[in-house]
């Protein structure tokens, strides 16, 4: 196997984390940009507290480029465009682009709606999190329609 060098954003949240554990596991160079370090890093990880809009600088020579930043708190409504950034990033630096998502963008039939777009939430599922499954389509939405590469 061959070490790429990855780069994730928001590396210290939920997924983040665990694709940085993992991806320093299995030998890869792993850096994680947030707002914050944590407490208790993961061995093999560098991080680095950097805002999502100042991660840009942080790409030169990177292999792969990790979206796991969440739309939640303060950074709502911001998702579409940190990601519209790292796809420009990614596209000129010939980095492989991955973003976390969620269910909610898939179709349970090929050619069917998307969840979010052909069914209701339950009404007790919080606001935010239907604001934030709506950010991930926009997300999905735009890449869709990039025709960069």
């Amino acid at each position: 196997m061959t070490s790429k060098r990855i780069t994730i954003i928001g590396g210290t949240g939920y997924a983040g984390s665990a694709i940085a554990r993992e991806a320093a596991k299995r030998g890869h160079v792993v850096t994680s940009v947030s707002r914050s370090v944590p407490a208790e890093p993961i061995p093999g990880v560098t991080y680095v507290a950097s805002s999502v809009e100042d991660a840009g600088g942080l790409l030169a020579g990177i292999d792969v480029i990790v979206g796991a930043f969440s739309p939640r708190g303060a950074n709502r409504g911001a998702l579409a465009g940190v990601y519209a950034n790292l796809a420009r990033k990614a596209a000129e630096t010939g980095a492989r682009l991955v973003l976390v998502g969620g269910f909610s963008c898939l179709r349970r039939t090929p050619g069917g709606p998307r969840m979010l777009e052909g069914e209701s939430f339950p009404p007790e599922v919080p606001a935010e999190v239907v604001a934030e499954a709506q950010e991930n389509l926009d997300v999905l939405n735009n890449l869709l329609a990039d025709t960069t590469g």
